[in-house]
């Protein structure tokens, strides 16, 4: 009985996938290499006004589905077909780039579709636009920070590309909120860009600050899709153990200045800061400052 079934589905792909093969796919005025990057150039300039440079970095066989559930079975090859991975870089703004698909244009020939014949279009999406509002974005965070701070650190989020991560050494409460304040503004103003979660790491300990190796967070990882969390990260670029002692839901003051203290009666979780080593104080937010959160990590 188990060789029969086996057999049966054997036999039931061997018939899905011959039924669901088209009789000739052929690709439809394809262009060449060259009028493809003009092609992707054009775009470019046409729906966001930038002059850029195209430049394919992969080629290959067009394949398109002819049978799947959720999630494609079965690719029939398109003749002459070919689809195209373009890197796009800005010309005035060299740290804009972004990538791209084009895909041929092609026609299936088939007695099942509706006369015989079905033309496709040519395809072409590209994420130009979140990857320039990622860069003013950070352009815009590093002018505040310029402004308020001689010395900082500032990176992509190792989970998230639509996240950066600001490590700071400050004790002025006001300096700080002004800053977060900021960053809410300027992610508001590009929303229509790109949606910019962003988290910063204040140090009070300027030694502690200074000692420490941040470059060290980039090669830390995160089992969640997401923004990075402050303890996993901490725990990872310092190789110490790192322990929540206060949260909120604001970056509030008296929890701030008071070293998680403040909520001492009412937080079970607090820990006396003097127990450690050094504090670290984590507000991370999403898009358009929306979700903050304010947490304190003891670090031993």
């Amino acid at each position: 009985m188990k060789k029969v079934k086996i057999l049966l589905i054997l036999i039931g792909i061997f018939f899905i996938s011959g039924c669901n093969k088209y009789d000739k796919v052929k690709v439809y005025n394809p262009l060449s290499e060259k009028e493809i990057i003009s092609y992707v150039e054009e775009e470019i300039y046409n729906n966001y006004g930038d002059l850029t440079t195209a430049k394919i970095i992969s080629k290959d066989v067009l394949k398109i589905c002819t049978f799947g559930i959720d999630t494609c079975s079965f690719y029939q090859d398109v003749d002459g077909g070919h689809s195209y991975k373009i890197e796009i870089t800005n010309k005035d703004n060299k740290e804009i780039i972004a990538t791209a698909t084009y895909n041929d244009a092609y026609i299936i020939y088939d007695e099942r579709v509706a006369n015989g014949r079905f033309k496709t279009d040519v395809y072409f999406e590209n994420d130009y636009l979140k990857q320039k509002g990622l860069i003013l974005v950070k352009n815009e965070f590093q002018d505040i920070l310029n402004q308020k701070f001689s010395n900082y650190y500032m990176y992509k989020d190792v989970s998230n590309p639509e996240g950066y991560d600001i490590f700071i050494n400050s004790e002025d409460y006001n300096l700080i909120n002004d800053l977060l304040l900021s960053f809410k503004d300027i992610t508001i103003k590009y929303n229509n860009y790109v949606f910019t979660d962003y988290s910063v790491y204040i140090y009070k300990d300027e030694e502690v600050f200074k000692s420490t190796d941040f470059d060290l967070y980039l090669n830390g990882t995160e089992d969640h899709g997401g923004q990075s969390y402050g303890k996993d990260m901490i725990e990872q670029y310092t190789g110490r153990e790192v322990t929540r002692i206060g949260f909120s839901h604001q970056f509030d003051y008296d929890l701030f200045v008071s070293n998680g203290a403040s909520s001492q009666e009412i937080n079970s979780e607090y820990i006396d800061y003097n127990t450690f080593s050094y504090l670290v104080f984590w507000c991370s937010a999403g898009p358009n400052g929306n979700n903050l959160s304010f947490q304190i990590f003891g670090v031993k």
